[in-house]
């Protein structure tokens, strides 16, 4: 499992910007999106439901998607 402290560490944001991505307030940025692989490449086994959420600019999807691939594994 990963906290909002160590997600914003690997991916150099603050802490706040990991919950508001964790709990579906927000939709990051092309570059913010790009540091989040490349500090969890097990993600890029998983993109589809991520690339849709981001298409349709709905970031409560994106949130669970994160949540599940980064959040809530224990491989992380």
């Amino acid at each position: 499992m990963v906290s909002n402290n160590e997600f914003a560490n690997r991916v150099g944001c603050h802490f706040t910007m990991a919950s508001r991505l964790r709990n579906g307030l927000r939709t990051p940025s092309a570059p913010m999106l790009a540091k989040i692989v490349r500090a969890f490449p097990q993600v890029e086994r998983h993109m589809d439901p991520m690339w849709d959420a981001l298409e349709n600019d709905d970031s409560t999807a994106f949130g669970q998607w994160l949540t599940e691939q980064v959040f809530d594994r224990i491989d992380s």
